[in-house]
């Protein structure tokens, strides 16, 4: 499990959990979460977010903005307003917490 704020992530699974409760993602999300979160900090691409999401399934930067939206609304605000994903102009996505393989 990768941990963040309230939240658990499975790798294996995709799966998203806040406390016991399952928080529903599209696979596409899912995927998308987790490649944000194994580069905890570091500024993801576009390109590599999209590769990650719908594979070779040729989309558009819509449909990872519309993803992202979801992800943000899903996921709320930490503590002290931030979100859990920053957008950085021009080049991608940045997971804006640090994540740890220890939950609890």
């Amino acid at each position: 499990m990768q941990c963040f704020g309230p939240f658990e992530l499975d790798p294996g699974s995709g799966r998203l959990f806040r406390g016991p409760t399952r928080v529903r993602l599209s696979d596409p999300q899912a995927a998308i979460l987790l490649r944000l979160v194994a580069d905890a900090g570091q500024v993801v691409s576009k390109a590599s977010l999209v590769e990650a999401g719908w594979g070779a399934v040729a989309v558009g930067d819509n449909s990872l903005d519309q993803a992202m939206s979801r992800l943000r609304k899903t996921l709320g605000q930490r503590a002290g307003g931030a979100c859990y994903m920053e957008t950085v102009p021009n080049q991608g996505y940045r997971s804006a917490h640090q994540s740890s393989a220890a939950c609890g």
